[in-house]
């Protein structure tokens, strides 16, 4: 029924917006986490203009790279608001597991190039890129998974190359081990309300449950992907041996999740 009403939400978007640019059918959008309109199209908006501000916090913009790639695109919520804030001339590539979304952005956003990646490394990209962003990835995969895409996007990177990254830290493990921020089922609630505190252990993964009646909702995911959080010290500690730990910004996007700012030593 969402389906076959969802282009006139669409069209009214459009109307009472006056916005011309492309907008994914609604079942990508809600594979995205944001299936209403309004809040899709603003919400990629304002996603790229946090990142902007977090590499701010180490002197740097969008502007100051030549070539960057969002790893974990979805249909390109937020990566056709960073190419309208980057520099001329720049190159810009999105991956994700979701094929629909990737064959939807190929025909409507020819500003990048897009590629399907699989759950496990590698990137199907052989470029040394200057910036990698990745929104709501690492805040899922648990931590074999995580260190294997650390290291290829650390491959990928060029030398003094930055990488934004986002992940569930303290105060969000807190309001999701409370039950105030509701899981995809009761069970994924209750294992997480047996853990301790974030810190006592530095990474905590719980998977989410998953039915036939769910598959849908994960494409092209592995059978462990659920919620992941970090601490800053493990985050530091850990990933701090793949990249420099430039800064840890809690709850700087979406006032939700951390913005890491790592980078490839030189």
């Amino acid at each position: 029924m969402r389906a076959a009403v969802d282009p006139a939400y669409v069209a009214l978007y459009r109307r009472s917006e006056k916005y011309g640019g492309a907008i994914p059918p609604g079942q990508v959008r809600a594979r995205a986490g944001w299936p209403n309109v309004s809040s899709y199209v603003e919400g990629g908006r304002e996603s790229a203009e946090e990142l902007n501000a977090a590499l701010g916090a180490v002197g740097m913009s969008f502007e100051s790279f030549d070539s960057i790639l969002d790893f974990g695109a979805g249909a390109g919520r937020v990566l056709t608001h960073v190419v309208s804030r980057s520099r001329s001339g720049a190159s810009f590539w999105g991956c994700d597991v979701d094929a629909d979304a990737i064959a939807w952005a190929r025909e409507n956003r020819p500003e990048a190039s897009w590629a399907v990646n699989a759950a496990e490394p590698p990137i199907p990209f052989e470029k040394d890129v200057s910036l990698i962003y990745s929104i709501s990835v690492f805040t899922h995969l648990d931590e074999g998974l995580q260190m294997r895409w650390l290291d290829e996007l650390r491959r990928v990177l060029r030398p003094g190359g930055v990488a934004l990254l986002t992940t569930h830290g303290r105060q969000e493990f807190e309001s999701y081990r409370a039950g105030e921020v509701v899981s995809n089922s009761p069970s994924c609630v209750r294992r997480m309300a047996m853990h301790g505190s974030l810190e006592e252990h530095g990474f905590v993964h719980e998977p989410y449950s998953r039915s036939v009646w769910t598959e849908r909702d994960f494409p092209g995911t592995d059978a462990a992907f659920g919620l992941a959080f970090h601490s800053e010290e493990y985050v530091r500690d850990v990933w701090g041996q793949r990249f420099e730990v430039l800064e840890i910004l809690p709850r700087a996007l979406a006032d939700r999740q951390d913005v890491v700012v790592l980078r490839k030593p030189a």
